[in-house]
């Protein structure tokens, strides 16, 4: 899953979540994918999930904060919208600090499923 905002030159936000699998399993993978937003939205988060989003995110910090393109694209965020640089690095302090509640707010916000594009790329048939 990828994620990108934007302040200037109006808010905004883009949300992309990918996957590979052979192309008779599409369909079945979709309908889990909304499947798993809808439960995301509405159903109680157990601790165990809260938890492994909280690990899964820090060690993506972690791989991540080693790479320049992370640093440059964080420096140039933070320039262009008028934030502190050093903010970045407190990622994982505010990663470990996500509730239910916050996850299940950004959800409903952000994974709207009356609004999406599907693209869905198969192999050209020889």
């Amino acid at each position: 899953m990828t994620t990108a905002s934007d302040k200037v030159p109006k808010p905004a936000y883009a949300l992309s979540i990918d996957f590979s699998c052979a192309p008779e399993r599409t369909e079945d993978l979709v309908k889990r994918l909304f499947l798993e937003i809808s439960r995301m939205r509405m159903d109680e988060l157990s601790e165990s999930y809260i938890r492994g989003v909280r690990e899964a995110l820090v060690r993506q910090f972690e791989t991540d904060s080693h790479e320049n393109r992370w640093a440059v694209a964080r420096i140039t965020d933070a320039y262009e919208n008028g934030d502190d640089i050093r903010e970045a690095i407190k990622e994982p302090e505010i990663d470990r600090t996500l509730s239910a509640a916050m996850i299940q707010e950004a959800a409903r916000m952000y994974l709207d499923t009356r609004n999406y594009v599907r693209v869905t790329l198969v192999p050209e048939k020889k």
